[in-house]
């Protein structure tokens, strides 16, 4: 929606590390799969239908020629271009496909999938704010130049300490030039950065009390 509006252009979706970057990715993969997978039996069973409705016509023998050619014609219409796109993405070499693994990412028309500490192993003792924040600053910059660049940040599912750590530098980097959204957040506690954050959209319980006040045998019903 914000896009949609020409608020942002472009945006850098941050997870918490290259684990779970590889994770989504791998999870993307098999659902593009599964649809290529699919699109291929809908062209299948279109050519069935059409070899089908062939056999009607010449079993019938009732309908013209130029009915049954003009029919035809826009079944190849619909069936052209998915077909095209098949046979160019089968016959495109595996190396094009395959993830260079540096600051860039993969990159889609609408966003660029990192993760906010990389491959960095933290500890959970006294170095761990210089090594997240080391670790923020190489990872979770934005893309400025070229022909596609990032006006904003969403992090997903920010949840622990070494997550505020890196949530703290990324706004003391972009809190007052970039937008920056927060997506599912599991911070209990908000650090002080976030104290001018509005909350656009949330999912709060629903809970009920029985209409009539004598009946205690019910009590409350919450829906989470």
């Amino acid at each position: 929606k914000l896009r949609e509006k020409n608020l942002i252009r472009k945006s850098l979706v941050l997870v918490r590390n290259e684990k779970e970057r590889a994770e989504i990715e791998r999870v993307r993969l098999q659902r593009d799969e599964g649809t290529t997978t699919i699109d291929e039996e809908v062209i299948d069973d279109d050519i069935d239908t059409e070899n089908s409705a062939a056999g009607d016509v010449e079993l019938w023998g009732d309908v013209g020629d130029e009915k049954v050619d003009d029919f035809r014609a826009k079944l190849m219409d619909s069936w052209d271009s998915p077909v095209e796109e098949l046979e160019s993405s089968a016959t495109k070499p595996k190396s094009s496909e395959a993830s260079i693994k540096t600051i860039a990412g993969k990159t889609q028309s609408s966003h660029r999938l990192w993760s906010m500490i990389g491959k960095t192993d933290i500890s959970s003792g006294p170095d761990m704010f210089d090594q997240v924040i080391a670790a923020a600053d190489e990872n979770a910059i934005l893309l400025t130049t070229g022909s596609e660049p990032e006006d904003a940040l969403i992090i997903l599912s920010p949840y622990d300490t070494t997550d505020v750590i890196a949530i703290r530098r990324i706004l003391a980097r972009y809190g007052q030039t970039r937008t920056v959204i927060i997506v599912n957040s599991r911070i209990e506690v908000l650090p002080a950065e976030l104290s001018s954050a509005v909350l656009v959209y949330a999912m709060m319980p629903l809970i009920a009390r029985s209409r009539n006040s004598g009946d205690d045998s019910n009590g409350l019903k919450a829906v989470v």
